[in-house]
């Protein structure tokens, strides 16, 4: 514990020896030197003067108060005063400054605050990655740049058969410019063959400070002309092999160094994003999956009955459409696109007789057709969909007022998405050509439909198909194979 003994002319009378310990002053260096001086800061200075001239006054006593010492080598300690007025006997009254030097507390304290700042932020992110549907890394990039010191966010695609990072899958600034130039895709083979090669063995390259590389570091003059002062690339590698590095930039006219905490923090954040890479990759392998696996299905019924296979298309297309116009989820629509793709493939269990029958079918044979949508509900239920697109098919041909098929189902018993193939279904049936009839056309589609708004067919449903049609200029679209 130091103390410095100060005088109405706010001279320094006595200090004691733990004072010179953690100043570096010898007492006859500061003795008779104004104390204020010993602070460092505008605003300390004229602080500790305010309480001293109180103090003397008789305004106040026994003041706490900080403010930053400053040492003889220049060094800033942060200091806990207690300030008290001293009377002893006929000598002149003194104020007695006890410090306690709280500079590592401060720090510490400081630092814990930084960490639990970044923490927060990291939760920020891992909270938009898991719970927002879109513009996920343009927030992600805005947390970067309002948290710490960086220029330049971007994920660049590696593509092996070219040996060279040839696009980028995101890309943001934080002034909102692209600073890189896209020169990369021309630097030279030997180049782009070392990054890639030190990041799969390495996983992340880290430079803080590109100008004192030496020349081994092979995309050194790239880095230096695009003005790239520090970076880290943190690779996304999948099977062994590079598909992708994630790289955080500062520019050469940027003047603050990053800290450790913010260093650690970006190497958080790269493998963060590294991770939801992966996931959407995998998600998109899985939906290229499901496609496949829906055109195969789709194929398989053209190829027994073409008239359904593009009756189930041009379906799918009207439904996507009156989907997007009541602004309905994007889960939705895509478990409606694929329902209305596959609605009818339980009619592979329909003899093909039956269905290609140029005149009226009688009542057995219609029996047995109104079975396609349990068959269709059997076959699809076996396979693993995102959503209930099984139900969905099984319940396409009911309507809200329990005259439909196969279970008389009303109203909310009904999905929103059976309901929208319902329409779909019944207007692409009347305007295309059947084996047993010629095309009614679109006037009377669209009639059937707004005659039975609100009775067999979901209001809301029927309105934005006559919208579509009706203001929007909506056509069926032409499938290979039509009979129309």
């Amino acid at each position: 514990m130091s103390f410095i003994k100060t005088n109405k002319d706010y001279k320094t009378t006595s200090i004691n020896n733990y004072f010179e310990f953690l100043t570096g002053f010898k007492k006859e260096e500061v003795i008779g030197k104004d104390t204020i001086e010993l602070m460092s800061g505008k605003e300390y200075k004229k602080n500790i003067y305010n309480i001293l001239k109180n103090i003397f006054e008789g305004k106040n006593n026994d003041v706490y108060s900080e403010s930053s010492l400053l040492t003889k080598d220049g060094e800033e300690k942060l200091i806990a005063w207690k300030d008290s007025l001293v009377v002893t006997g006929e000598m002149e009254p003194v104020i007695l400054s006890i410090g306690i030097d709280i500079t590592e507390k401060k720090k510490s304290e400081k630092k814990i605050k930084r960490n639990l700042e970044l923490e927060s932020s990291l939760n920020e992110i891992r909270n938009i990655i898991e719970f927002r549907d879109f513009d996920k890394f343009k927030s992600i990039a805005e947390i970067l740049f309002s948290t710490i010191n960086i220029d330049r966010f971007e994920i660049i695609e590696y593509e092996t058969k070219l040996n060279n990072f040839h696009r980028d899958i995101y890309e943001y600034s934080k002034d909102g410019k692209t600073s890189l130039k896209k020169e990369i895709v021309s630097s030279t083979s030997e180049s782009i063959s070392w990054v890639k090669n030190t990041l799969l063995k390495n996983n992340t390259i880290e430079v803080l400070n590109v100008s004192k590389l030496d020349s081994s570091f092979k995309i050194k003059d790239f880095l230096l002309r695009n003005n790239i002062r520090s970076f880290i690339t943190i690779s996304l590698i999948i099977k062994n092999e590079l598909y992708a590095a994630i790289t955080f930039n500062l520019f050469d006219n940027n003047d603050k160094d990053w800290l450790e905490c913010d260093i650690e923090y970006i190497k958080k954040v790269g493998i963060i994003l590294k991770n939801e890479l992966r996931n959407i990759i995998q998600f998109k392998k899985v939906e290229k999956t499901l496609n496949d696996t829906v055109n195969t299905l789709s194929s398989v019924v053209q190829m027994r009955d073409a008239y359904t296979s593009s009756h189930q298309m041009r379906v799918s297309n009207l439904a996507v459409s009156i989907a997007k116009k009541m602004n309905l989820s994007d889960e939705k629509i895509k478990n409606i696109e694929v329902a209305s793709k596959l609605h009818d493939i339980g009619k592979i269990n329909i003899p093909g007789e039956i269905l290609s029958k140029p005149g009226k079918i009688n009542d057995l044979e219609f029996s047995l057709i109104k079975e396609h949508c349990k068959y269709g509900y059997n076959i699809l239920q076996k396979i693993d969909f995102e959503g209930p697109i099984a139900e969905i098919v099984y319940q396409h041909h009911e309507r809200i007022d329990g005259s439909g098929y196969p279970r008389g189902l009303k109203n909310k018993e009904i999905l929103l998405e059976s309901k929208i193939i319902a329409v779909s279904d019944v207007v692409e049936a009347m305007m295309s050509h059947r084996p047993y009839r010629k095309a009614l056309g679109i006037k009377k589609a669209l009639k059937e439909i707004d005659e039975f708004s609100g009775i067999k067919f979901d209001k809301d449903v029927v309105d934005a198909c006559l919208d579509l049609f009706n203001n929007d200029n909506y056509n069926l679209p032409k499938i290979n194979g039509d009979f129309n």
